[in-house]
């Protein structure tokens, strides 16, 4: 009799294994094509073209989204659900906020009984010769002795007095909402530049000179809120032998440039 029980439990349980495991054999899954690395520049745009399989089960709905995506980078799908099979392209934008490097992203596959996710790397890489952080003195306080990092502040770099005075820069950025903005592949040597948003600029205290508008450039701030400006001729004192047009920096060969700029009104 205790063989016999044995026996109908030990048969019970393959049977109830053997029944779960064919359950789990024809769930749904699926299988994604078209990921890969992406290697891309500031300002490019990457188009994957992927294609979503159904690999095994009756077909569900799938959502697919992308995760850890970093600041400055924006994405879109053409068709982010749908039924296997389908196909769909994944747009990758790169804008001037994305830090330089490797990013890892996770694309997710998700339904109703499914949870799966490919990862592949974003890799944004590209000759940077110059940083410039640019802070808005105006709104210095206590709290922000530097001011306040100032979002779409326009950079303009002219290569000699004669394209400035044409308003002719041959490089114009904006900088992101960290303050800074970035210039690439630059040729050494000395440049002219402005950096203005609304009333505000680099350029301060301006007035009329022999027919052109001129001020001081700044080249920090106190611990007052005053704008220090920069000594032109290098007598150690402000004067109005000081005053310009534009502030100036100069790029070396192989050497990467920070640059910190104040403005104000």
């Amino acid at each position: 009799m205790i063989r016999k029980y044995t026996f109908l439990i030990i048969f019970s349980l393959v049977v109830i294994f053997t029944s779960c495991k064919k359950e789990y054999n024809n769930s749904f899954d699926c299988d994604v094509q078209g990921i890969s690395n992406i290697d891309a520049k500031v300002g490019d745009s990457k188009i994957l073209n992927i294609s979503v399989s159904n690999i095994q089960g009756a077909p569900e709905n799938v959502e697919l989204s992308l995760k850890n995506v970093p600041q400055g980078i924006s994405y879109f799908f053409e068709t982010s659900q749908g039924k296997p099979n389908f196909v769909t392209t994944l747009t990758i934008t790169v804008t001037n906020e994305v830090k330089l490097g490797k990013h890892p992203i996770t694309l997710e596959v998700k339904s109703d009984n499914l949870l799966k996710s490919t990862n592949f790397d974003l890799v944004v890489n590209d000759s940077v010769s110059m940083t410039m952080k640019v802070y808005d003195g105006t709104q210095w306080n206590l709290d922000s002795p530097a001011g306040e990092l100032c979002d779409s502040a326009t950079v303009k770099l002219y290569k000699d007095s004669v394209s400035f005075s044409r308003n002719k820069p041959f490089y114009t950025t904006f900088t992101n909402k960290n303050g800074l903005a970035n210039f690439y592949h630059l040729t050494p040597g000395s440049y002219y530049f402005t950096v203005e948003k609304g009333t505000l600029s680099n350029i301060l205290m301006k007035k009329q000179i022999n027919g052109k508008l001129c001020g001081y450039a700044t080249t920090n701030i106190d611990k007052y809120g005053k704008f220090q400006y920069r000594d032109q001729n290098g007598d150690a004192k402000i004067t109005e032998l000081d005053r310009v047009q534009y502030d100036m920096l100069i790029l070396y060969e192989d050497f990467f440039s920070e640059r910190i700029v104040w403005i104000g009104n």
